[in-house]
C-alpha cells in the first residue's frame, strides 16, 4: 500500500513553525496584558483594604463614639426646655407691647 500525497517540504515545515510561533507570541502578549490588569486590580484592592483597616482602627480606638445618642434625661428636663426653647417663665406677659407704659 502506497501512501497518497507527498512529504512536506522544508518550506512547508518552516511555514508551520512560523505560524505556531506567531500563535505562541499572541498568547504570550495576551497573558502579559492580563497579568498587568490583575496586578493593577490587586494594588487597588490592597489600597482599599488598607484604608478600610485604618478606618476600623480609628473607630475602635476612639474614646468618644459619635453614634451614642444624647442622654434623654438632660433633654427632657424642664429647666433646659424653658431656657433653650424660649418658653415663658415667671413673667407670662412677654410679647408685643409688654414693656409699654400702660398709665398713659
Amino acid at each position: 500500500m502506497e501512501e497518497k500525497g507527498s512529504e512536506p517540504t522544508l518550506s512547508d515545515l518552516a511555514s508551520l513553525l512560523r505560524a505556531h510561533l506567531g500563535q505562541q507570541k499572541a498568547k504570550e502578549d495576551y497573558w502579559t496584558r492580563e497579568a498587568a490588569k490583575q496586578e493593577q486590580k490587586f494594588e487597588e484592592l490592597e489600597k482599599q483594604f488598607s484604608l478600610f483597616r485604618s478606618e476600623i482602627q480609628s473607630q475602635t480606638t476612639s474614646p468618644v463614639r459619635p453614634t451614642q445618642p444624647p442622654d434623654p434625661g438632660v433633654a427632657a428636663s424642664p429647666q433646659h426646655s424653658l431656657s433653650d426653647e424660649g418658653g415663658a417663665g415667671e413673667d407670662d406677659n412677654i410679647g408685643p407691647g409688654a414693656h409699654e407704659d400702660l398709665s398713659a
